[in-house]
């Protein structure tokens, strides 16, 4: 959707094209955190269930 110039051809400013463009950085930025926030939560809340299932795994001696 960009055109030679690596302008988008809908907003040839490159102003626009920059607030565009940190917008959507600022975007994914935003998206990677929750994600991470998301997969540390949910291996924070596997360790215990883990560390629990681990231990009556182990063979009674």
């Amino acid at each position: 959707m960009h055109n030679e110039s690596g302008q988008h051809p809908l907003f040839p400013d490159p102003g626009v094209q920059g607030a565009l463009n940190t917008r959507h950085d600022a975007a994914l930025t935003a998206t990677g955190a929750i994600i991470d926030a998301t997969i540390g939560k949910a291996t924070i809340e596997a360790k215990p269930i883990f560390l629990t299932t681990s231990h009556r795994l182990k063979p009674a001696k």
